[in-house]
């Protein structure tokens, strides 16, 4: 079968041509079929959002940032009952890439990916 989503030497730099130039992507390739998901692990400030926000700009998926759903515009945070339904909405799509390090949600995320 031939893949849905196939992606060659992606790289991705911060600040090109400046002293703060950062290349936080660099030879990124993979390939998805149909019923595969994708799951990005990996340490703080290791790529991982800059990463998310590239694939959904070359999908054309929605994007979701979980800290979106967790925290209010004044900086305090939800519920979890709360957060449970924002991130279910989020789920309900067809598809979707969600952004995130909740661990108290990777087994929902991985049941619905």
């Amino acid at each position: 079968m031939a893949p849905i989503l196939q992606v060659q030497n992606l790289k991705h730099v911060y600040s090109v041509g400046t002293p703060f130039e950062h290349t936080a992507l660099e030879n990124i390739s993979f390939s998805a079929e149909a019923g595969e998901f994708i799951g990005v692990i990996g340490h703080t400030g290791s790529g991982k959002s800059t990463f998310a926000r590239a694939l959904a700009e070359k999908t054309g998926l929605p994007l979701c940032h979980l800290d979106m759903l967790y925290w209010n515009p004044d900086r305090t945070t939800v519920e979890k009952s709360v957060f449970c339904s924002r991130l279910g909405e989020v789920m309900a799509q067809d598809a979707w890439i969600i952004d995130g390090n909740y661990g108290s949600t990777m087994e929902w995320r991985i049941q619905a990916a």
